[in-house]
């Protein structure tokens, strides 16, 4: 039942149920694919999941859609086999890989931890499915409190007596590199000093998706250059007359983009944003006709092409933001085309 929740929210939770299945397959604990409440379970999930799964069967499965124009795209990281274990090292402290990694081989090969095996052989599965499609390096994250919570039993065990110094030891190196690496993945410092921080610290985080992250890594570049871009478009929309601002449109070219528009544009008085990036294209070009249209993010594929004229009129810039989000802001006016009947070519989904 819990994993059809979590398959509302994310549809890797199919990785680990693959992962717990063979898991099952493959240790003594196979016993209880005979157990009646296993499939009522199963069946559970599958009903809790099943609007969602009409809905993608009805909408062709953008989900796959979206993941095959990523790959074609370049735009994700794609890290090698080799790569992506030691990314693993990286992502969970360092100091904690000889836990978790001491307590997959606890899970695997010794007496007593064999009675868990499936959860060791759950986490190999899982690993091998993300670098043979091409996942990202942080997909596997939630699997790891099972592995440090094994390793921590092995270490219980095999710290005797006579090397018992090793545990407290091993707490305080695990709290001193928790203290030093914080900043690196909580924002706790100002962006500047992060900044000289992670260069004296020599230590980057992995990239795991955007390409053009520019001096911060893509999980704080996020947060910069939002309001800063609504406020540009609040500029170029309020010099405009008021008779010209009902049938202006503010086009998006991605959900990042138009969600910004959505949560600050109220603040600025702008309408909410329309777009063909992801599920913006379902929810369509509202009543605009395209008559007047503020175009954000726009590489100049197409998009622009269709108005009579296109004007520069701002640009949505930030020191810390994404550099793929440095874009001039563009005010279109005359649509060749009308909107509503050409609304399905804009369908943009990578």
């Amino acid at each position: 039942m819990l994993a059809g929740i979590g398959m509302e929210n994310k549809y890797s939770i199919a990785f680990f149920i693959v992962g717990v299945a063979v898991g099952l397959l493959l240790s003594p604990e196979r016993r209880f694919f005979r157990s009646r409440w296993l499939w009522i379970g199963a069946v559970a999930t599958f009903l809790i999941f099943l609007p969602n799964l009409i809905w993608l069967v009805r909408h062709d499965f953008p989900f796959l859609e979206l993941m095959s124009n990523v790959r074609r795209s370049g735009r994700d990281i794609a890290r090698g086999p080799l790569a992506f274990v030691l990314d693993q090292g990286m992502l969970i402290n360092p100091i904690l890989f000889p836990l978790w990694a001491g307590g997959l081989i606890w899970l695997l090969f010794n007496r007593e931890g064999r009675r868990y095996a499936v959860l060791g052989w759950s986490y190999l599965v899982m690993l091998v499915l993300f670098i043979a499609l091409r996942g990202k390096n942080y997909y596997l994250s939630p699997a790891y409190p099972m592995l440090l919570a094994a390793g921590a039993v092995a270490f219980e065990r095999i710290t005797s007596r006579r090397i018992a110094w090793t545990r407290p030891t091993y707490v305080l190196l695990t709290i001193a590199a928790t203290v030093i690496l914080t900043p690196i993945s909580a924002p706790i410092l100002p962006v500047e000093t992060y900044i000289r921080y992670q260069r004296v610290l020599g230590l980057e985080p992995p990239k795991s998706e955007n390409q053009w992250t520019g001096p911060l890594p893509q999980y704080f570049a996020d947060e910069f250059g939002w309001e800063e871009m609504t406020r540009a478009v609040a500029k170029i929309y309020f010099s405009l007359p008021p008779s010209e601002r009902a049938t202006t449109a503010i086009f998006a070219n991605d959900y990042g983009q138009g969600g910004a528009i959505d949560f600050y544009g109220p603040k600025y008085g702008l309408p909410k944003s329309i777009g063909g990036h992801q599920n913006y294209w379902y929810w369509g070009p509202r009543e605009y006709t395209g008559a007047i249209v503020i175009v954000l993010g726009s590489d100049g594929s197409g998009d622009r092409g269709h108005f009579a004229t296109v004007e520069a009129a701002g640009r949505a810039e930030h020191p810390y933001s994404r550099l793929d989000e440095h874009f001039d802001v563009f005010l279109c006016r005359g649509l060749n085309q009308n909107l509503q009947a050409s609304w399905p070519q804009v369908k943009h989904w990578n």
